[in-house]
């Protein structure tokens, strides 16, 4: 009887995945005030104003079931969360196991920042997936998959995965890659980095393998690579096609608690992309400057 319980209890239907949208409080209100919001269906529904948020502030709410998201929104289609963000600021997370000295899986909350600049209200997370043996025996080079879910936490939807097999950091070959799919498994694009000498490199590519963007080429020789908590450190986006800059990924200065707890900060500036897949792989592309040129060795040795 306790077997058939248990086979009954696992082999329930996975529960409806609420869906998620982004509101922005309304100038002359304040937290805990209650405002109406408009579904992107035209439905409404009322919302209280989180503690903390102000007016021009953007916090995450759940739309009711019945106001009328669309299926495909909760699900992680693409338009969802990318099509109206024009500027994102990722925080990577302190993982108390490390103060034991093993890597743990790195974690990033995503956020539309502030008026000042600060992080926000996380609106997306994303959560690495990856073999403890490996975390141990290769560390930063191990192979990984970074899940970017819709909603402040890894309890929300997957809308994008990014994969990297093993590559050797810093090293003339075996360079680092990332393979970028939809929620639903779908190849939407690529980014690889060739070696070049004393500059980052990256080449952004659709899924059919046609390259769309480049980071840089940009050269090392800046302040923030040799003192990281004097300077930000600059990456550009070129459109392959015309050459011009049109978005740009910033490395924040390390501050006291990134320096103390090796966590890095990133600020991504869409400026002048506006599809959703080409934010997805300009996201992408920051990551993996995060995992080639900034991740540090957490495991001790001894």
């Amino acid at each position: 009887l306790a077997q058939d319980a248990w086979i009954r209890k696992t082999s329930r239907p996975p529960p409806f995945l609420p869906a998620m949208m982004q509101v922005t409080c309304p100038p002359g209100v304040s937290d805990g005030q209650q405002i109406t919001v408009q579904a992107p269906d035209g439905g409404q529904f009322a919302v209280e104003v989180p503690k903390g948020v102000e007016p021009g502030g953007v916090f995450t709410v759940q739309i009711p079931q019945g106001v009328g998201a669309p299926a495909q929104q909760a699900m992680g289609q693409v338009g969802d969360l990318m099509s109206d963000k024009s500027v994102l600021f990722i925080k990577q997370e302190w993982a108390a196991i490390e103060c034991l000295g093993c890597e743990a899986k790195n974690r990033y909350r995503v956020s539309v920042p502030t008026a000042a600049g600060d992080e926000g209200l996380p609106v997306m997370y994303i959560a690495e997936k990856s073999d403890c043996l490996e975390r141990i025996c290769c560390s930063v080079n191990r192979s990984l998959t970074l899940n970017l879910h819709a909603g402040p936490s890894q309890d929300a939807p997957i809308m994008m995965s990014m994969h990297k097999p093993f590559h050797l950091q810093g090293c003339c070959f075996c360079r680092p890659l990332f393979s970028m799919k939809d929620g639903q498994g779908n190849l939407i694009g690529e980014v690889d980095d060739p070696f070049a000498c004393c500059a980052v490199d990256q080449r952004i590519k659709t899924a059919t393998g046609e390259e769309k963007f480049r980071t840089g080429p940009t050269s090392v020789c800046q302040m923030g690579f040799f003192c990281p908590c004097c300077a930000d450190i600059n990456f550009p986006i070129h459109d392959k096609a015309s050459g011009q800059q049109v978005a740009s990924v910033t490395k924040r200065a390390l501050d006291l608690q990134d320096m103390f707890l090796q966590t890095n900060r990133f600020v991504i500036n869409f400026d002048k992309v506006q599809d959703p897949t080409d934010k997805r792989l300009i996201l992408g592309a920051a990551m993996l400057l995060d995992l080639e040129y900034f991740e540090v060795n957490k495991n001790n040795n001894n």
